[in-house]
């Protein structure tokens, strides 16, 4: 079937912005997810030619991300299909034209007709600067007659709450909770009881799962954020206080730091059961975990070093001194670099995490709480407690380029590429910071509950 070349126009217009269209009518955004509904026929395969949005004027081509949607087991059940700038203004409608159909008719698998075009009613507002988020409901259907037309089971529904994916998370140590934050329109969307003191995250986009290390239960909450609500939660030992999660996505394993236990217990993240127990230096602050190198890095306050463990065999561990105490840590596995905060002291060292030879001192206003690469990676972004501030510090210069002054302490961070945002929780003031990754400008203050403590985009 031939697209109409409205389509391609459409979607460079998606690409580059709303060429033509006048400066009284900036763009907005649309964000697409498709939706595998339960009770569906399993084995169906969409292929799908393009997506346009109707309205008053002339249809505008969105550029899908997935052009093949497919509802086998192996597929997530909640994928993001689209994403791109539109004009401002009112739509009525979401027309996707479709290419092939692969549906199951008993023992077989048919190619019936599809129809040409597919027109999913809905009332959707494209507001300048915003960003609108839609989801594709889909229940696959089976063919009993392969000579009858295939209907596609599609709707469009607006979410109440954000998908994986257009969420951001962040724990409340004391209000016991996970706050869900709409990541494109940055407003408080809902909270989930997980248990006690959460604190660290980690998210398993092959089981689709967050995990959250629960310190006052002793005990890992597994989220679903699908349906939003806590599925399971695995009990750890009596006193571990679990405060970090690290996701070995390629083992499917995952890393607990406890930290009143001074361990790390391995679990194996489908079936969550313990499957090892290493025991660390007293008082570890945070760690990171290499798959290609299998070597696991902790760092530790009292003992002023980064042990590097040796995941492959049981020789002695390898100690990296650190003054001023090991503190936050964050590893670039690519350029084969270790960024650590020192915990007294004003600086973040830059140590080769091949070797722990130092390849680089950055000053600080203060120590550093949390650490994170910028989206282009050139630059570190590290939340400077006591001046409460955000600095940007140059990689090769070994420098502070930028600060952002916040009205609270900031402690961990994390960037966002996508959006070119930057995400600060600060418990003191139970919020959540965010600030522009190239104005370097604070841009957001969001509340959350009570003594935020980690945050996440899955």
């Amino acid at each position: 079937m031939r697209i109409p070349s409205l389509l391609k126009w459409g979607a460079l217009l998606c690409l580059f912005g709303a060429a033509g269209v006048s400066a009284a009518e900036p763009d907005g955004k649309l964000v697409l997810y498709l939706q595998r509904a339960e009770g569906g026929a399993p084995g169906v395969i969409l292929d799908v030619g393009g997506v346009e949005l109707l309205g008053v004027r002339e249809p505008v081509g969105v550029p899908l991300r997935e052009a093949t949607w497919s509802n086998e087991a192996s597929t997530p059940s909640l994928v993001r299909v689209a994403e791109c700038a539109i004009p401002s203004g009112s739509y009525r409608a979401l027309r996707l034209h479709l290419l092939s159909v692969t549906a199951p008719a008993g023992v077989a698998m048919v190619h019936p007709s599809p129809p040409d075009s597919v027109v999913l009613a809905a009332d959707i507002e494209i507001l300048p600067g915003r960003t609108s988020l839609w989801i594709v409901d889909w229940l696959p259907q089976a063919l009993g007659d392969p000579n009858r037309p295939y209907e596609t089971g599609l709707s469009l529904v607006e979410p109440t709450l954000p998908p994986p994916g257009g969420a951001i998370l962040v724990t409340n140590e004391e209000s016991n909770s996970l706050t869900l934050l709409d990541r494109w329109r940055l407003t408080p969307r809902g909270e989930i009881s997980v248990g006690r003191g959460p604190r660290g995250m980690a998210w398993s986009r092959l089981h689709q799962r967050l995990y959250v290390a629960l310190a006052g239960d002793d005990a890992v909450a597994v989220i679903d954020l699908v349906d939003h609500r806590k599925e399971q939660e695995v009990g750890l030992h009596a006193g571990d206080t679990p405060s970090r999660l690290w996701m070995d996505e390629a083992n499917s394993r995952l890393f607990v730091l406890n930290s009143a236990s001074s361990t790390v217990s391995i679990l194996d993240a489908g079936f969550l059961q313990e499957l090892e127990r290493l025991v660390v230096e007293p008082e570890p602050v945070a760690f990171a975990y290499d798959p290609l190198r299998k070597r696991l890095y902790v760092s530790s306050r009292v003992r002023d070093a980064v042990i590097v463990y040796d995941m492959d065999d049981q020789r002695e561990p390898l100690r990296w001194n650190v003054d001023g105490g090991a503190g936050e840590l964050i590893l670039d596995e690519t350029r084969s670099l270790l960024l650590v905060a020192s915990a007294r002291q004003r600086k973040i060292v830059m140590l080769d995490a091949q070797s722990g030879a130092v390849v680089a001192l950055m000053e600080l206003c203060s120590a550093a709480r949390g650490l994170a690469f910028a989206p282009l990676g050139r630059e570190v972004v590290a939340a400077a407690s006591r001046c409460r501030k955000i600095s940007f510090a140059a990689v090769t210069q070994g420098m502070e380029t930028t600060q952002v002054r916040l009205p609270f302490a900031p402690g961990l961070l994390i960037t966002d590429s996508a959006s070119s945002q930057i995400y600060a929780v600060m418990p003191d003031g139970d919020g959540l910071a965010v600030v522009g990754a190239q104005s370097r400008e604070l841009t957001g203050w969001i509340p959350v509950g009570r003594r935020p403590y980690a945050v996440l985009v899955p």
